[in-house]
């Protein structure tokens, strides 16, 4: 189920004017009330929720404005760890559509491991050889691009390929945050046809 407004409310306090989050419950013997939510990852705070981790900046503009954001949040200041709620805002850029040689200057992708590494940092934050991205609520890595966000596997696809996936990918062992090369695979759809062959 996803997580709504009033579901976030009732387990957090959000402060606009610190970008903090604060629990209002106990969801387990080791969160008091009053607690600072959430842990810093490579490149922004996230909050788990239900077992999901969810990024702190999603969740203050859910908590402020009711709903999910259509399009990607940009940290005015570039720092991606204050989510101060004049800090954030939903920005969308008019970019050209991320190509393999790009992304093969920004990343190193190891297709042993499925791991992504910086080859240069991608804001003040990260560093070359950090390793890029974390997962989201569906436990999928994603990694942030020229303020736009991609899933892993499609970034591996392009990295390999030469091109985005024209059909979604499936994990082989169902593990979505598992992109080593040969666990990802492009999964074709067959039409039927007006015979009711495929």
């Amino acid at each position: 189920m996803e997580l709504t407004q009033d579901e976030l409310r009732r387990l957090l306090n959000y402060d606009p004017d610190t970008g903090l989050f604060k629990w209002k419950i106990e969801t387990c013997k080791k969160v008091k009330i009053g607690n600072i939510a959430g842990c810093e990852t490579m490149n922004s705070v996230v909050i788990t929720i239900n077992g999901k981790g969810y990024y702190a900046h999603i969740l203050a503009y859910l908590y402020m404005k009711g709903y999910y954001p259509k399009n990607n949040i940009k940290h005015i200041d570039k720092d991606k760890f204050n989510n101060e709620w004049n800090n954030i805002r939903e920005y969308l850029k008019n970019t050209k559509p991320l190509t393999q040689e790009e992304l093969q200057k920004k990343l190193e992708y190891n297709p042993d491991t499925g791991i992504f590494k910086w080859i240069i940092g991608n804001n003040i934050n990260t560093k070359p050889s950090d390793i890029a991205g974390c997962k989201d609520f569906q436990d999928y890595i994603v990694i942030n691009i020229n303020y736009k966000q991609y899933k892993a596997h499609r970034l591996a696809w392009l990295y390999m390929e030469g091109e985005f996936p024209k059909h979604p990918i499936c994990h082989k062992d169902k593990n979505c945050s598992n992109n080593r090369w040969e666990n990802l695979q492009e999964k074709v759809f067959k039409i039927r046809g007006s015979d009711g062959r495929y």
